[in-house]
């Protein structure tokens, strides 16, 4: 199952959600967010708070957030 979001800006990649496992798990860092394991592009570019990773839910439907992410 893949699900994309949208990017912030028009020249930035789309963030996209995978589950199931990684092909190259040696390119990403692992993050364990309420007992759910999230991977993070060891690429990323963080903002100077931090990344914020939490979940959330929307009308019974549970969702992850991600924040801080610089995507230029």
């Amino acid at each position: 199952m893949i699900a994309r979001a949208f990017g912030c800006t028009d020249n930035a990649s789309d963030p996209v959600v995978f589950v199931g496992k990684l092909r190259i798990p040696e390119n990403f860092n692992e993050v364990l967010v309420d007992g759910i394991k999230v991977y993070i592009s060891k690429g990323a570019v963080a903002g100077p708070d931090g990344i914020k990773i939490y979940l959330g839910n929307i009308r019974g439907v549970p969702t992850l957030k991600v924040e801080g992410i610089i995507t230029y």
